[in-house]
């Protein structure tokens, strides 16, 4: 019985086969046709803003990614000047065409996982910058220092040991888990990476109590000023 349903079968079965290639290959050729479309609207609209740059003055950058895995072409950039590009690369310290590639993959995978990504990475910077300034901190100070406080950071830090830090970018010092932005994150280790911010040691006696008495009388002054206010006084780029 079975044998002769599938003989009886067999020429539907041919043309269903035949016109499911026939749509496989009118759908194949539908997104070559829509992508060849895109690509000639991308570089039309790719002439008007260099035209628009040159009439205007005005820069920009556009960049195109995937809306689904199924999608036809790869991320593209297209900018006017290339002063946006290095601009992209020194706040991300990926290329542009990573940051594009990154793009992509962010709108393809959806929000939840590349925020949790994004997260992961500041959480590893924040660590890489906590233990490159607890590294600098003991090759710059002649006692050893048992444990980097942030707490009570002049008491427990500066006076103690002797120890400033200098050319922090940030306008107020703190530990690097409450740094808030990821370019802020990555200023501070460009900083310390390139030397910028340091830690000085203050060898003399008389630069030591000088910064001591500044320190006491500044203290002195917020606590006359206002007994409701909570800062420490570190909203210099020298923290002095």
């Amino acid at each position: 019985m079975k044998k002769e349903c599938a003989e009886a079968a067999r020429p539907y079965t041919k043309e269903l086969l035949a016109e499911h290639e026939i749509k496989k290959f009118s759908v194949h050729d539908m997104e070559q046709a829509t992508f060849d479309d895109a690509r000639g609207l991308l570089t039309s609209i790719q002439h008007e803003l260099m035209a628009l740059s040159e009439r205007m003055g005005m820069q920009m950058i556009l960049f195109t990614v995937r809306s689904t895995p199924e999608s036809y072409g790869s991320p593209h950039i297209f900018y006017t000047d290339k002063h946006l590009s290095d601009f992209i690369e020194f706040t991300t310290k990926n290329s542009v065409a990573d940051f594009s590639a990154r793009m992509d993959r962010y709108v393809l995978s959806g929000v939840d996982d590349a925020v949790t990504n994004y997260n992961q990475e500041i959480t590893r910077m924040k660590s890489r910058l906590a233990a490159l300034i607890k590294q600098k901190l003991k090759e710059a100070s002649l006692r050893p220092v048992r444990q980097l406080t942030y707490v009570n950071f002049k008491m427990n830090i500066m006076i103690p040991y002797r120890m400033l830090i200098k050319g922090w970018p940030l306008s107020k010092f703190c530990c690097p888990s409450d740094i808030g932005t990821r370019m802020e994150v990555q200023l501070c280790l460009t900083a310390w990476e390139m030397g910028t911010a340091y830690w000085h040691y203050m060898k003399k006696d008389e630069e030591y109590n000088v910064w001591l008495k500044e320190y006491h009388e500044g203290q002195l002054v917020q606590r006359v000023s206002s007994a409701n206010d909570d800062s420490d006084g570190d909203t210099h780029r020298d923290i002095l």
